[in-house]
C-alpha cells in the first residue's frame, strides 16, 4: 500500500520537508485565491492541496501527519519545529482517533 511504502521509505526528514512543502503551497495558494485563466499546474495543485473552499485537504494532511506520528521518536528538534511550523501555516490540527493531535 502507499501508506506501507512511505512508512518504509521516509525518514523524518523526508516527512517533514514534504509537510511543510505543501503547506508553503497552501498558503501561497490562500493568499492569491482563484485567478482566471491561471496556468495548469497552478489548477492542479489547488486541486491537490486545498477544498473549494481554499481549506487544506485534510485527508492528505492527516495522512502525512499519521505517518509522522508513528515515527515521531525519530525527530529532532528541528523537524518537530518544521512540523508544527507546516501545520500553523495552514492552521489545520491533525487529530488521531484515540483524541490525540500532533
Amino acid at each position: 500500500t502507499t501508506n506501507g511504502i512511505l512508512h518504509k521509505r521516509c525518514g523524518a526528514r523526508e516527512l517533514t520537508e514534504t509537510t511543510l512543502g505543501m503547506a508553503k503551497i497552501v498558503k501561497i495558494l490562500r493568499q492569491q485565491g482563484k485567478r482566471r485563466g491561471e496556468d495548469s499546474s497552478r489548477v492542479i495543485l489547488r486541486r491537490m492541496l486545498v477544498s473549494k473552499d481554499m481549506n487544506p485537504n485534510e485527508k492528505l494532511f492527516q495522512f502525512f501527519a499519521g505517518a509522522s506520528m508513528d515515527k515521531l521518536d525519530r525527530f529532532d528538534a528541528r523537524y518537530l519545529s518544521n512540523l508544527a511550523y507546516a501545520y500553523a501555516l495552514i492552521d489545520y490540527v491533525p487529530e488521531f482517533d484515540d483524541g490525540s493531535d500532533l
